[in-house]
């Protein structure tokens, strides 16, 4: 983001919070992830596996050679009216890998692990 944008963004913040009630925030666009990828039938790790947000936003990851993937969180400059909402969301998360059917995994915003995910042999 350039800092004229941003600057933008918080004068517009600013005017806004006073008016109606609503702040300038960076908010988490996708959460932290680690996991493991193992195969359902041999419970082994699957290299080179393919992980990625369902929604389309990046980062994407490729299991190392033990299976494991680390996924950073992302951020977003937003406006927020103040409000008494829960701001959790719930990402999924699509891990493919040829020769494997595809698996889907639900992520809560606050969860940094998903655990193992097994992908099955699509043979």
């Amino acid at each position: 983001m350039s800092a004229s944008f941003v600057t933008r963004v918080l004068a517009f913040g600013s005017v806004c919070a006073l008016q109606v009630g609503c702040v300038p925030a960076i908010l988490q666009r996708t959460p932290h992830v680690s996991g493991h990828v193992i195969d359902a039938g041999t419970h082994r790790p699957v290299p080179q596996a393919q992980v990625k947000f369902r929604n389309g936003e990046k980062p994407v990851a490729l299991t190392d050679a033990d299976g494991r993937f680390d996924l950073p969180k992302t951020h977003k400059l937003t406006i927020v009216v103040l409000l008494p909402l829960d701001r959790f969301e719930t990402f999924s998360l699509e891990v493919t890998k040829t020769g494997y059917f595809p698996a889907q995994v639900r992520v809560h915003s606050g969860t940094d692990r998903t655990g193992d995910v097994q992908l099955k042999a699509a043979r």
